[in-house]
């Protein structure tokens, strides 16, 4: 509230006691000459004694009015300093709570930003876990398709020359003694060349063959010394001798053996990191979700501070301005109360010095009253001639025309009455009561204009207050509101970015993947199709081919004794004969074919699994980044979505508030024309008008005496 600084009069400064006595003086000169012009008046000294008693009457008069006044003053100023008093406590105690609530929000957000970054460590961690342990199971993988094509090029070339030789009967069931070592390659070299293999899958037969049996030999003669030693043997019996296709038999089941194996630990490993990996991602998801719920409740109290500071601004104003209109109270009010002490002291000088004057002039007159007489020229001093003079003299001290209008009429009607031998009496009573009533109704016109004015004027201060209090906290709100959705809608903006950026990689990946399983697709079925035909083309050559075959092989390992007795006989007519040798060839070519597509297939499929796990992997990762994306964006989604409404109730009630304002504002502008337009206070014309009235009616007691 807005406090006027109100002070009591000082009774002396309008009162003075010289200032009367001259008017006292003034007036006794006036009444003097009136007499010499035959005037009614003819004791001036007690007509000054009568005003001054008068004098003595209105001060004492203005001393109580001033008593009241100061007592509602004080109470007043008990009233407004406890009010003032209280709205500053009330402030205090509302700040201190809420720069607790900011300590603690801070102390919040501060422990969300450091469990985010743990978060974000971790997250780190376990992307460098998958990563490496990714970086090991391709590493491993790798070993195992090199391992796997190691050996699935010894057991091609193996199977191949164990399917020829069965073909060729009994000669290739001879029996030939694997230690020596030249005899078996030896041998072995004559029957693939009789089998028509390549120069580059002889040798890597030949050295494959070498190789295993050399092994065999290491085996053996760790065996050997072994047993020297005295250790249990490792086996009862080792093979020494074999027909060839015995032999690339079990070197072809060692080589599948160690396959099977290779693809057992293979298929364990694969399984172990799919756990691995399958734990990671959950570890992942479950990370980032508690990630962006930490997220949220970050943005919350984010949110919730800057509406606690915005309302501690707010606090602190109205605790400072409390604070000033408590000391502008205290100071209007010792201010007050030093001036109406030294009005009170005053008061006592001026009426001590009137009853002094008053004793001066009474016992001045009282022996040689003959000294100021003088010869009136009809009447003797009379209730009339006061009763004239009261009204004038009423009329000057208060400035109102309507008295001196009264005192003009009175004055008129006690001439012109006397002297027509009437009796003005009834007429003059008439006019003051008439006067009296005019002004006891404006008395009360007034009393209650004023009780309507300050009725009004401090229920709508005090709303106009209250709206601008609202809109400062309401201003304060919209520009923290407005912060923090600015803050929140560049995250949004951010995050719809990351998941725009996050599905354009997914569906780039999609299209790649559906255009490399369509490939797939396509070339699977080709070599499906190319390798059915193949085979289908073997078995019919094979089945034609490998009748008898025993013969020619036969003949391809040892030398025909009669064949130089025959050298003389002329050459028969040609016997057609199966074309062993050029089907040999053909059947070995396609065997190469199919060899070289069931591989293609193969590896076709390998890649084909391989791409799929990878675009897996990555559709996981992406999957379970959007997941955490769009949580987050959820949540800041929300908080966007309550600051704007927050944002809109709170313009919505400044909006009403201000016009409510300008509606009070413009409604005090016209109370302030009505009742606080005129020159002088209520007080000071209430005053002036109980004191007319008060005169009007010793003027009308003084008629009643003259009855």
């Amino acid at each position: 509230c807005h406090h006027r600084n109100t002070r009591l009069p000082l009774q002396q400064s309008t009162h003075s006691l010289a200032m009367k006595l001259s008017a006292a003086l003034a007036l006794l000169g006036l009444c003097c000459s009136s007499a010499l012009t035959g005037q009614v008046l003819a004791n001036p000294i007690g007509d000054v004694l009568t005003l001054m008693k008068h004098l003595v009457d209105q001060v004492k008069a203005d001393g109580k009015a001033d008593a009241k006044k100061y007592d509602k003053f004080k109470e007043w100023c008990s009233d407004s300093s406890s009010t003032s008093d209280d709205a500053v406590r009330t402030a205090t105690e509302r700040k201190a709570r809420l720069e607790a609530s900011i300590t603690k929000l801070t102390s919040d957000i501060e422990t969300a930003d450091t469990q985010i970054d743990e978060m974000a460590s971790t997250l780190a961690e376990l992307e460098a876990e998958a990563k490496k342990a990714k970086a090991l199971r391709d590493k491993e993988h790798a070993d195992f398709l090199e391992d796997e094509k190691d050996l699935m090029v010894m057991i091609e070339p193996f199977q191949r020359a164990v399917d020829y030789l069965e073909k060729q009967g009994s000669a290739a069931l001879a029996q030939i003694d694997t230690k020596n070592m030249a005899t078996l390659v030896q041998t072995l070299g004559i029957a693939l060349d009789a089998a028509s293999f390549s120069a580059s899958d002889r040798s890597k037969l030949l050295a494959l063959v070498q190789s295993k049996q050399g092994a065999e030999d290491e085996d053996a003669e760790a065996d050997a010394a072994l047993s020297e030693l005295g250790a249990p043997e490792a086996a009862a019996y080792t093979k020494s001798s074999g027909n060839i296709v015995a032999i690339l038999e079990d070197m072809m089941e060692d080589s599948k053996t160690q396959l099977a194996k290779l693809r057992k630990a293979e298929t364990s490993a694969q399984h172990e990191y799919n756990l691995l990996k399958s734990s990671l991602d959950e570890r992942t998801a479950e990370n980032k979700k508690d990630m962006a719920t930490q997220k949220g409740d970050l943005a919350k109290a984010k949110q919730e501070k800057a509406e606690a500071e915005g309302d501690l601004q707010v606090t602190i104003k109205d605790m400072d301005r409390s604070k000033n209109e408590l000391g502008t109270v205290q100071a209007s009010c010792l201010q007050t109360a030093s001036d109406y002490e030294h009005s009170v002291a005053s008061r006592k000088e001026e009426l001590s010095a009137l009853g002094k004057a008053m004793s001066l002039l009474e016992e001045g007159a009282g022996g040689s009253a003959s000294f100021i007489q003088v010869r009136a020229t009809a009447l003797t001093s009379s209730p009339r001639s006061q009763v004239a003079l009261a009204v004038k003299m009423l009329a000057k001290k208060h400035h109102s025309a309507a008295l001196a209008q009264l005192a003009s009429n009175v004055a008129s009607l006690f001439r012109h009455g006397a002297a027509s031998g009437a009796d003005p009496f009834a007429k003059v009573k008439g006019l003051i009561k008439d006067m009296i009533f005019k002004l006891e109704k404006e008395g009360l016109v007034e009393s209650k204009e004023k009780a309507y004015c300050d009725r009004e004027l401090k229920r709508s201060g005090m709303k106009y207050e209250d709206l601008t209090d609202d809109v400062s906290k309401m201003d304060a709100k919209i520009d923290a509101v407005a912060s923090r959705a600015v803050t929140v809608k560049g995250e949004i903006k951010k995050l719809q970015e990351e998941l725009s950026a996050l599905a354009k990689e997914q569906a780039g990946l999609d299209g790649i993947r559906a255009d490399a399983h369509a490939e797939y697709e396509k070339e699977k079925a080709e070599l499906k199709e190319a390798l059915h035909g193949i085979r289908s083309a073997l078995d019919v050559l094979r089945d034609y081919y490998g009748g008898d075959g025993g013969g020619a092989a036969a003949a391809m390992l040892q030398k025909d004794d009669d064949f130089d007795a025959f050298v003389q006989q002329p050459a028969p007519p040609h016997k057609h004969s199966k074309a062993e040798n050029a089907g040999a060839s053909v059947i070995k070519f396609l065997e190469n074919i199919e060899s070289d597509t069931a591989d293609n297939l193969s590896k076709l499929e390998t890649e084909e699994a391989d791409a799929k796990s990878g675009y897996d992997k990555m559709s996981t990762e992406i999957s379970v980044t959007s997941g955490g994306t769009k949580t987050e964006l959820k949540h800041d989604e929300q908080a966007a979505k309550s600051l704007d409404t927050t944002m809109a109730e709170v313009q919505s009630d400044e909006e009403t508030a201000n016009s409510e304002i300008r509606a009070v504002e413009q409604y005090l502008a016209r109370l302030k024309s009505r009742c606080l337009g005129k020159t002088d206070s209520y007080e000071e014309r209430a005053k002036r008008r109980a004191a007319e009235i008060e005169g009007l009616k010793e003027a009308a007691a003084l008629l009643a005496s003259d009855e």
